[in-house]
């Protein structure tokens, strides 16, 4: 039970994680456009 219900969870975190770095990045790259129009 505890594994079948780890692997999910693992599976999960990494689901966030890949979304916060993919708005981390949309901001550095909105960042970059500013400065550059400016």
């Amino acid at each position: 039970m505890a594994p079948a219900h780890t692997v999910p969870v693992s599976c999960y975190d990494e689901g966030q994680i890949a979304v916060i770095r993919k708005l981390r990045g949309r901001r550095l790259n909105r960042e970059i456009w500013t400065e550059q129009r400016q």
